[in-house]
């Protein structure tokens, strides 16, 4: 996303992204793409003229990449730091860097890097005035550019060599490299411009899908949406007629609950009158059964009076 941003020109968004990708790289353990990114925001600042910013995330980037004794991404870096010198017109420390990170392209046989380095050499003793110097990092800037077909680099050199020349005094070489100057560069420029009626080809083949896939999509979200209302509405539907069911199940039991509370107090009145009944008939019980005692008392005794009063009657007939 940030290389993204930065190829269209949006330097905050891209710096924004970047920044994020190195806290995630960092948790990672991933530290050549922690060096790579800081390299990477390092060239936006030296582009915006922001040479302190751009330097100070160089050398961060240098330091992690001689860490990991990663050369190629050494000599690179060593490159960005000497561009940053070049455009401040520093151009002591410009050529060091240059110097430094040819070495080790050539070390490692890093032909498009050894060209590029031959350029910026070449450009920086151009500057310095030191045309003879200039015309030998030129010549062999070419000669490795043709080699390998680095189109950017023979460009470049044929540049370098023509204002050498023609500074120099030496108008037909001065004319001869920079016409072909202008047929690199348009070379270049029509393969860009070729690269970007393909891309344009490209993004118009996928928008057109994109938009087919959007409407099959559009169609599928509304298909979707319509059987969610659906749902919905079951679902709704459901849930009112159980919360009915429900209020009927609580009225049913709270309605069972005071029957059964009726019931037990109906049950409760009722032993409590048998027990009264049952008390009852014990005392009629008893009374009755007093009544009975005193009354076969009262029929002994009656006998027992007669039966003195008659032997009474026969001891005075007796006497």
């Amino acid at each position: 996303m940030g290389e993204v941003y930065y190829r269209q020109g949006n330097s905050p968004e891209a710096i924004k992204n970047y920044l994020s990708a190195i806290k995630i790289k960092e948790k990672l353990g991933d530290r050549g793409g922690v060096a790579y990114t800081y390299g990477n925001i390092g060239i936006i600042y030296s582009k915006e003229g922001k040479y302190a910013e751009a330097l100070k995330c160089q050398l961060m980037c240098l330091k992690i990449m001689q860490e990991e004794k990663y050369k190629h991404g050494i000599a690179n870096t060593y490159s960005n730091i000497g561009d940053i010198y070049l455009y401040q017109n520093n151009y002591a420390p410009a050529l060091e860097n240059h110097l430094i990170a040819l070495k080790i392209y050539e070390e490692t046989a890093d032909k498009e890097g050894i060209a590029a380095s031959f350029v910026n050499i070449g450009a920086i003793y151009y500057k310095l005035k030191k045309y003879k110097e200039a015309e030998d990092y030129g010549i062999r800037a070419l000669t490795h550019a043709k080699e390998i077909g680095e189109l950017e680099s023979i460009k470049d050199a044929n540049q370098n060599l023509s204002e050498v020349y023609e500074i120099t005094g030496r108008h037909k070489q001065a004319l001869e490299h920079y016409k072909a100057y202008i047929t690199t560069r348009d070379s270049l420029i029509n393969e860009e411009n070729t690269k970007k009626t393909v891309q344009m080809s490209m993004q118009y083949d996928f928008d057109k899908k994109e938009a087919a896939t959007k409407a099959e999509q559009d169609k599928k979200d509304a298909i979707a949406a319509e059987e969610s209302r659906k749902q919905k509405i079951i679902i709704a539907s459901v849930s009112v007629g159980l919360l009915l069911v429900l209020v009927l199940a609580v009225v049913i039991l709270r309605s069972l609950r005071l029957n059964q509370k009726k019931n037990k107090i109906i049950q409760l009145q009722k032993e409590a009158v048998e027990r009264q009944k049952h008390i009852v008939e014990e005392k009629q019980k008893e009374i009755l059964d007093s009544i009975h005692y005193a009354s076969r008392i009262q029929r002994a005794l009656i006998t027992s009076e007669k039966s003195i009063a008659n032997s009474l009657k026969r001891l005075m007939k007796n006497s």
